[in-house]
């Protein structure tokens, strides 16, 4: 067919050349029989470059059902993987919270890597603590987990560290749910956001920050934005003295966690990664976060502002299952600033690997202490 269609061509210029030729009569240069190509030759010519075209056409078509062949593949074998391991992992996905599916060999070696940094911190001999709050920040807290790091936004202040993207999005769409983040505190920039949204397109995400006139810092049509922030109280203007002050915007509030879930219609969802830079506010965050032991993120991206107030912040992350995949200093605020990477475990992971007898007791005493200095007098 590519051999007829290339002779019709070529014969239909033959004798647009031939009209052409009579109608100007000696203006008609005929070249020599040896400069000339056969009209075997052409047509031959003509159904080589078709079929070379054809074949290329189906070559692109190939390898694009290729690629997709092997994601599909891919997200297949993940899930095939688990399945089928599922009986030889039973101690990680328990003590993991179902986020890894791995041999009782490799777990072990990362339980053992846990234990030896707890007793280098603050867990048992407090050598870490004895120094001065910035020293202390410096040496201690340091990530005792190791996993695929990937930077989601900007370099410099803004951007954050994830611990296995692809794993996470596995998990959530093998569970039948859409993976959700949350941001707290974007000071107008939604370089996050918009990295996050390249590269988790399938995400639902929230934006909340009270300080923030949209009018002048409008958000991504993706994001769905909240002039709220987050804290210890609810339903309070973010203007309130105790709050932000003269920072908010009109018609910016402060709730509580549980309470911007329950509003979203989110409760008993889980935030697969949970970025909070609210300058300073996060301890009492945290504080009402542990009252109630509610802590519903997979992963926190978390900014903290005062060295002397993280220990116990650390304290109340670890007991809720926390570990830190990610440290640094946030070298374009102070030095006084650091950003952490953290990953949910179980709440008993820690006490199941890290806590030994004598700590054990100590804790235990402690949280006597703190039960009867707050019972009321009588």
């Amino acid at each position: 067919a590519i051999a007829r269609g290339g002779e019709r061509a070529l014969g239909s210029i033959e004798r647009a050349s031939g009209e052409s030729g009579a109608q100007r009569g000696p203006m008609l240069v005929r070249l020599p029989a040896t400069a000339r190509t056969s009209r075997a030759e052409a047509i031959a010519r003509v159904a080589a470059i078709g079929v070379l075209f054809i074949v290329g056409v189906c070559i692109g078509a190939g390898f694009g059902a290729l690629r997709r062949s092997v994601a599909a593949s891919s997200a297949r074998a993940f899930s095939v993987s688990r399945s089928e391991d599922s009986a030889s992992c039973a101690r990680s996905l328990r003590e993991s919270d179902g986020f890894y599916c791995v041999s009782d060999a490799e777990w072990d070696a990362r339980v053992e890597g846990v234990r030896r940094s707890a007793e280098r911190g603050c867990d048992i001999h407090r050598q870490c603590c004895a120094h001065d709050a910035v020293t202390r920040e410096f040496e201690c807290f340091n990530p005792v987990w190791n996993c695929l790091e990937e930077r989601i936004g900007k370099l410099g202040d803004g951007g954050k560290w994830i611990c296995d993207v692809d794993r996470m999005r596995a998990l959530a769409n093998q569970s039948g749910r859409t993976c959700l983040i949350y941001s707290f505190g974007s000071n107008g920039d939604y370089s996050f956001e918009q990295s996050a949204k390249e590269r988790m397109p399938e995400c639902e995400i929230f934006t909340f920050d009270p300080t923030v006139d949209q009018d002048k810092h409008p958000a991504p049509e993706f994001v769905r934005f909240f002039l709220w922030g987050i804290g210890s109280r609810d339903n309070v203007s973010a203007g309130d003295k105790e709050e932000l002050g003269r920072r908010a915007v009109p018609g910016g509030m402060v709730f509580r966690m549980q309470t911007i879930m329950r509003m979203l219609g989110h409760a008993g969802r889980a935030v697969d990664i949970a970025k909070i830079d609210v300058d300073g506010s996060e301890y009492r965050v945290f504080d009402d976060l542990a009252r109630d032991a509610f802590f519903p993120f997979r992963q926190i991206q978390l900014e903290t502002h005062s060295p002397r107030r993280n220990i116990q912040l650390h304290e109340q992350l670890r007991r809720a299952g926390y570990v830190v995949f990610h440290k640094e200093c946030n070298y374009w605020g102070s030095k006084q600033h650091h950003e952490w990477g953290l990953l949910k475990l179980t709440p008993t992971f820690f006490a199941d690997v890290v806590l030994t007898p004598q700590l054990a007791r100590r804790l235990e005493r402690e949280r006597a202490h703190e039960a009867t200095t707050a019972a009321p007098d009588g």
